[in-house]
């Protein structure tokens, strides 16, 4: 497959960009960040359906060889369970990342509307990330951001694969040369205990000093293992601090009875050995693909207990779904204000806002009718009744008050998952009326992804 260089002199070859960008018709908002936005689209000379990212070169203060670095390393690489790099080109103000479009959804979006799920169901769908993560590491590459997110699957049907995404802080090491990674890159509860310790934010036995190595993605690998089967994660610090004081002994790792009873011993193993604190003992890809759990799976040699896990996941992450989606959105919506502003201000004279190769609402949002319903509803969403207004994870975690019930207790086990004390917060703000709570939110995440960025560059360069 041959991918276009990346241009560097835009007035030569507007000519040619345009006609390229002509070849696009863009249609639906399929997320938005920090630094640019990802739209469905139709590539018409081929009918082709495609993901394309686009990239406000102004957001990156200079640091233009992050997407060159991403685009370079999607070019060179091909694996059946990693989205493919389809085109990249470049006009004045973005960059554009086409990608093949994975129709099927995001992990967990697709696996809550399953009627059934079992351990064998989670097993395949870690031996295919782990695939990857062999052919990646096998290069050299970390891929520092594996979630749920970032792993969609291709079609809507039932035996779809699933393949990774977002390379954007994805990075080549030598590791003949035992080179290591540094800086932060990554998302809060999938982000391994030695990223954190090797940028001091807390010493873990000396473990991550002078850098951490590609075993980081093993260990969201294993979050993301535990969480399939559980339905929650196995993390409830809510920040890096806390995170290294939980995670300080191999014994933070619980599989509570309610919902571990009817999984394998050796499903757990394989969790228990991906989320061990010492990288240096952390199984690599290459060995957990020889793990019994993953050759039983693959051999079909030992028959797993196949009950019907799916009320775990249910339970986890179906609560409050619409909720989330619409706060999601919200701050999707409000990402993207912010970039079509940055991009209209960068318009210096007339023939800047007048060139039809790139244009500010290229950042607007474009939701399907789905989207306009949640966001039509929004503001009629009443907080319920059972959960108090200052509900956060903590506070339900550390409450010793005797009238709460056996029942309630179980629940707030349940909501050791990031994603759901991020909903309860969310539902506070929401109970309050208070966009401005929301937009807070939202910019210091921005602050703390935009932080984090500069950081891991200016310790790569």
């Amino acid at each position: 497959m041959r991918i276009p260089k990346l241009i560097n002199h835009y007035s030569d070859t507007i000519s040619d960009v345009f006609t390229k960008k002509k070849d696009y018709e863009f249609l639906d908002t399929l997320g938005a960040g920090s630094f640019g936005t990802v739209r469905k689209a139709i590539q018409k000379s081929t009918g082709r359906e495609v993901a394309i990212k686009i990239i406000l070169k102004s957001r990156l203060h200079g640091h233009l060889d992050v997407v060159e670095r991403e685009i370079n390393l999607l070019s060179s690489v091909k694996h059946p369970h990693i989205v493919e790099l389809i085109d990249s080109f470049q006009t004045k103000h973005n960059f554009y990342i086409v990608t093949q479009l994975a129709t099927g959804g995001e992990l967990f979006d697709r696996l809550v509307k399953k009627t059934s799920f079992t351990e064998s169901d989670a097993c395949e769908i870690v031996y295919q990330m782990l695939d990857a993560l062999n052919y990646l590491h096998s290069r050299g590459i970390a891929h520092r951001d594996i979630k749920p997110e970032n792993v969609l699957y291709l079609s809507d049907d039932d035996s779809s694969p699933i393949v990774l995404a977002d390379f954007g802080v994805s990075k080549q090491v030598n590791v003949g040369a035992q080179e290591k990674l540094t800086g932060v890159a990554g998302s809060f509860g999938y982000i391994a205990p030695e990223i954190y310790s090797s940028e001091g934010y807390g010493d873990l036995y000396g473990l991550g000093k002078g850098g951490y190595t590609l075993s980081c993605d093993i260990w969201s690998l294993g979050v993301v293992a535990y969480t399939l089967i559980g339905g929650y994660s196995p993390i409830s610090a809510q920040n890096p601090q806390d995170f290294l004081d939980e995670v300080r002994t191999n014994n933070f790792v619980v599989f509570h009875e309610k919902y571990w009873s009817g999984i394998s011993e050796n499903a757990k193993d394989f969790i228990i050995k991906s989320l061990d604190i010492d990288n240096r003992r952390r199984p690599s890809a290459q060995t957990l693909m020889n793990h019994p759990w993953i050759l039983n799976h693959i051999n079909k040699s030992d028959k797993v207990n196949d009950i019907n896990i799916i009320s775990n996941i249910q339970e986890g992450f179906n609560a409050h779904a619409r909720l989330r989606r619409a706060v999601r959105l919200i701050i999707m919506k409000n990402k993207l204000e912010k970039l079509r502003q940055l991009r209209a201000s960068s318009a210096t004279n007339t023939m800047d806002s007048a060139l039809a190769d790139d244009d500010p609402d290229e950042y607007l949002f474009c939701g399907n009718s789905q989207d306009s319903n949640i966001l039509e509803s929004f503001h009629n969403m009443k907080l319920p009744n059972d959960v108090p207004s200052t509900t956060t994870l903590s506070s339900i975690k550390s409450s010793d008050n005797a009238s709460i019930s056996s029942e309630r207790k179980e629940e707030a086990a349940k909501l050791k998952s990031k994603e759901l004390a991020i909903t309860f917060q969310n539902l506070v703000r929401i109970a309050q009326d208070s966009k401005d709570q929301i937009r807070q939110f939202q910019e210091k995440e921005e602050a703390n992804e935009l932080k984090g960025k500069e950081s891991s560059d200016f310790n790569e360069n």
